[in-house]
């Protein structure tokens, strides 16, 4: 249970509809379940490209969508549901953004209309599931830590019994650990997993940094940086979201796109990236004082310097922030979390190892006492290991990311209250 203190934000859902008729009813149940006793309202929009109300081999999700424009105007149990349609042929996006980005960012400039400053916005998949302690678990966080400007909330997908489309999900959640495991580690202020439905936060925050990109994909991303450049981003919350391991070729790249990927066995988008390059980062992060004086080299620096070239960078960046915190805060403003990934990407060319060798030598560098570890990895590649083995490590990985996100955010605040008793 849950003690809240008096005042009880209102809660939004804000979830993007398209070809959602098997799934989104699930999700719907699970809000209208909720142990939450505050006002909570749910905003769904229904959306697709006018473009495919005239193409064949879309017609069919057109007329699904339509359908579930007709359920939704009858209200779903005793929710609050607010229908938004860009999905009649008249009401569908005109513009070659069209997509889940454009629908997010329509969802919250409707709602950010009538929120209020403290109101909290829940980004939602239509196709995720969660506990019923779910929002009051998001409010009491908020309770906890009423400067925070946002939440990453953590995430498990569940197994569907299908084998093969396990196996593919389970690989695209070892990348996604791995890389989120080693940014903590190295302590990056990006260190965060893009998930449209693992994303809470704030009116006012929504507002300040602007809402959502149209982005076809990728939104989440780009929200969430713009969420570490503006003030705390929460990475652990008591309740975590469980997103479908469905196959969905909606977006250019996501769970949907990772797992059909997999499946074809052609995983190069999603490689398990070797710990070896994020080293490279934490080099650069624990000279960031000697560049405010001078110039560096690191494997790092080099390649922003290379792939994007400015003569005076560093120039300007000491020119216009004169002193070392202001400094550090705008170099990371700079190397934001789409740097740090094309970086990775970049450096990972550089080694000629698949994903199995990265994962173990990870393992062995970082945790070489457990045994069991070494047993659950035998030099095969995903396609081949057992589905008993990529389950046992994706759940060891998912206990340690849960806990060193709940580290992480337990030393800020300790540090934020160091800070302020001096």
């Amino acid at each position: 249970m849950y003690v809240m203190e008096d005042r009880k934000p209102r809660i939004y859902f804000a979830i993007p509809v398209l070809d959602e008729m098997p799934y989104l009813f699930d999700t719907l149940d699970c809000i209208e379940n909720q142990s939450y006793k505050g006002e909570l309202t749910v905003y769904v929009c229904v959306n697709q490209p006018a473009s495919w109300w005239d193409c064949e081999e879309k017609a069919a999700i057109c007329l699904r969508n339509s359908e579930m424009m007709k359920l939704l105007a009858k209200g779903y149990k005793e929710l609050e549901l607010v229908v938004l349609d860009k999905s009649g042929r008249d009401l569908a996006w005109q513009n070659k953004k069209a997509g889940v980005g454009m629908a997010r960012k329509f969802l919250l400039d409707t709602i950010l209309k009538q929120a209020s400053e403290d109101d909290v916005i829940i980004s939602m998949d239509a196709d995720t599931c969660f506990e019923k302690d779910f929002v009051a678990s998001v409010a009491a966080n908020y309770a906890a830590h009423p400067k925070a400007a946002a939440v990453n909330i953590p995430y498990y997908h569940p197994l569907t019994g299908e084998e093969a489309q396990d196996r593919a999900m389970l690989h695209y959640e070892l990348y996604l650990r791995n890389y989120m495991l080693n940014l903590l580690r190295i302590d990056s202020p990006y260190a965060f997993t893009a998930l449209g439905s693992a994303i809470a936060f704030k009116a006012k925050v929504g507002r300040a940094v602007g809402g959502f990109d149209s982005h076809m994909a990728g939104e989440d991303f780009y929200f969430l940086q713009k969420i570490v450049k503006y003030g705390q981003l929460l990475l652990y919350n008591e309740c975590k979201v469980f997103p479908s391991p469905r196959i969905s070729h909606r977006v250019p790249f996501g769970t949907g796109p990772a797992i059909a990927e997999n499946l074809k066995q052609v995983d190069s988008r999603y490689p398990l990236f070797h710990y070896s390059c994020f080293d490279d980062i934490a080099q650069t992060y624990q000279q960031i004082d000697d560049l405010f004086y001078q110039d560096i080299h690191t494997p790092l620096i080099d390649f922003i310097n290379q792939h994007f070239p400015d003569e005076d960078r560093w120039k300007k960046l000491r020119a216009n922030y004169k002193t070392l915190p202001m400094f550090r805060k705008a170099f990371h403003h700079q190397i934001d979390g789409l740097r740090i990934f094309q970086y990775i990407r970049y450096a990972q060319q550089q080694i000629h190892q698949n994903d199995t060798a990265c994962l173990s030598e990870y393992f062995h560098r970082f945790y070489p006492e457990n045994k069991d570890l070494s047993l659950q990895l035998p030099l095969l590649d995903f396609q081949r290991m057992p589905i008993g083995n990529m389950q046992y490590l994706r759940d060891f990985m998912a206990t340690e990311e849960d806990n060193k996100r709940k580290q992480r955010d337990m030393q800020i605040a300790l540090k934020k209250k160091s800070n302020f008793a001096r």
